[in-house]
């Protein structure tokens, strides 16, 4: 939702996997809307999903389209970063 309200992007997506937090989203979401709305603001459109990023059945096309992605790979362990770097090889400009 920061992207989407301060950048200017063709398409946002987010992915959580743990249900707390992506419950969380989805409620950010409609809040975020709605205050968008009321300020007068644009912002990008957005996706959000509940979800294994690495198994995610359109991810590859997904990352494949990608110009910027984020990860807050801050509590990943080694062998999930290490899978995230091997997905990130198929974004564009990638030789």
């Amino acid at each position: 939702l920061h992207v989407a309200a301060l950048a200017n992007c063709k398409y946002v997506y987010g992915n959580e996997h743990e249900e707390t937090p992506a419950t969380y989203a989805q409620a950010m979401a409609d809040e975020f809307r709605f205050w968008m709305r009321w300020y007068g603001k644009r912002y990008s459109d957005f996706e959000l999903e509940r979800g294994d990023f690495l198994n995610h059945p359109t991810i590859d096309e997904k990352i494949k389209e990608a110009d910027v992605i984020f990860a807050n790979n801050y509590v990943f362990g080694s062998t999930v970063n290490h899978e995230l770097k091997v997905k990130f090889m198929n974004m564009k400009g990638r030789k």
